[in-house]
């Protein structure tokens, strides 16, 4: 059975049910930039911190190699402001990145699959698989 796409709905519901550590901006940061940037989990586990270009418009981000983009030309994917403050993806993101200090992930898929487990088990929350 397919599941559902997450919704903003969805992640407001699961946001309200984290503290505001670093692991809750991370938890915040990576679903919603999947959401905006419309990410293949797998796309959005493969990503490294140099994936990421911070523009005036919000972020560019590098898709090195994709399920639709097997030879690996990869494609640019713009991340833009949202209208929440609370789910922004350029904000949230770079709220995460900024907070890491030196302990910064060069990697972002060490991360994603702690943000995916505990989405998984968050009830109000259906992730598409790819």
């Amino acid at each position: 059975m397919k599941k559902s796409a997450i919704t903003s709905s969805d992640l407001r519901s699961y946001f309200a049910s984290i503290n505001g550590d670093l692991r809750a901006v991370r938890d915040r940061s990576i679903p919603t930039t999947g959401l905006a940037g419309a990410f293949r989990r797998s796309e959005l586990a493969a990503l490294r911190v140099e994936d990421l270009e911070e523009t005036a418009e919000g972020y560019r981000v590098t898709v090195r190699r994709s399920k639709t983009d097997q030879e690996g030309r990869g494609r640019v994917k713009v991340i833009v402001y949202g209208q929440n403050q609370g789910t922004c993806p350029v904000l949230l993101l770079r709220t995460w990145l900024a907070r890491q200090g030196s302990n910064r992930v060069r990697c972002i898929a060490r991360s994603i699959e702690a943000v995916v487990s505990d989405l998984m088990d968050s009830p109000a929350v259906l992730l598409p698989m790819s």
